[in-house]
């Protein structure tokens, strides 16, 4: 009826009276009005640092030293794959290569070792071995003993790609591009342009490349044309 008062529900804790709020008062508020600081909320010291090997950050990020990486960690093992090698030679037809790269981890040093072939159906073969060193996020210088006239880069771009670059130190033209896309954990395409000294275009490598996984290092079986 109209008349008739409605009652909103209740719930346990709410104060009915005005004897309720004031004991609620009593209780809740303390007689010391500074607030005490709780140990939990203290403020603390940062951990320390880590000089040596590396720290992994997240299920895809390493951190070496003081420089961080989303990738290159991610590349590490033995890929192999097939090659396609166009010539810079009017009317030179492709020419097929199988391919290698095997990349680990020193610990010990904090760089990584890059190691790679071309094979040739005749099975004429070029080999050549890098050493990654950080030098910051997302950057690595590369050097071979043989390559000491060029400048080398390796760089990481977004979540799945990485820049290599080399440029002659007597001329400043670059003389490679390689770019490194990674498509999963277990395929990436490479393509490699190759200049002269003088920055005349000599050759472009085209490369599908598998991850390869045994007890040992990774190849199942050596993949072949």
């Amino acid at each position: 009826p109209g008349s008739a008062r409605r009652h909103r529900a209740r719930f346990p804790w709410e104060p009915r009276t005005e004897d309720d709020v004031e004991a609620l008062v009593r209780r809740d508020v303390p007689s010391d009005t500074r607030l005490a600081v709780s140990p939990k909320l203290r403020p603390r010291a940062a951990p320390a640092a880590h000089a040596e090997g590396r720290v992994f950050r997240s299920v895809y990020m390493t951190v070496v030293g003081a420089c961080s990486f989303r990738i290159i960690h991610r590349m590490e093992g033995r890929w192999n794959g097939e090659a396609q090698l166009i010539s810079a030679a009017v009317g030179a037809a492709p020419a097929a290569r199988v391919s290698s790269v095997f990349l680990d981890f020193d610990t010990d040093k904090g760089h990584w070792r890059q190691r790679q072939s071309m094979t040739s159906r005749d099975g004429v073969s070029s080999t050549q071995t890098l050493t990654l060193t950080p030098v910051a996020d997302g950057v690595l210088t590369a050097d071979n003993e043989d390559l000491a006239h060029l400048d080398m880069r390796l760089e990481e771009h977004g979540a799945d790609i990485m820049l290599l670059t080399a440029t002659s130190r007597a001329t400043g033209k670059t003389v490679v591009v390689e770019t490194i896309t990674l498509i999963d954990d277990l395929r990436r395409v490479r393509s490699v342009q190759r200049f002269d000294e003088a920055g005349t275009f000599q050759c472009l490598y085209l490369v599908k490349e598998q991850r390869v996984i045994d007890e040992v290092s990774g190849a199942v079986e050596p993949f072949r044309l």
